[in-house]
């Protein structure tokens, strides 16, 4: 994969929150200690806990995606 445009990195940067959330709800932590879930948050303005930002989120990149 080949990112040439600011979207594709913008698309990146969010496929790489989800991959690092789905860790954190599996119990496992981000190497520097931060979670990643208040990133989530204060980027997009979603609430609730781990699970529910995650579907959230998973919803928001099909928007993204166009489906």
């Amino acid at each position: 994969m080949i990112i040439e445009t600011p979207e594709q990195f913008a698309l990146f940067r969010i496929l790489h929150l989800r991959a690092a959330l789905r860790l954190e709800c599996a119990g496992m932590k981000h190497s520097s200690g931060r979670s990643v879930c208040p990133i989530i948050k204060k980027t997009f303005g979603f609430k609730g806990n781990k699970q529910s930002i995650l579907e959230q989120l998973c919803k928001h990149i099909e928007t993204l995606k166009g489906n």
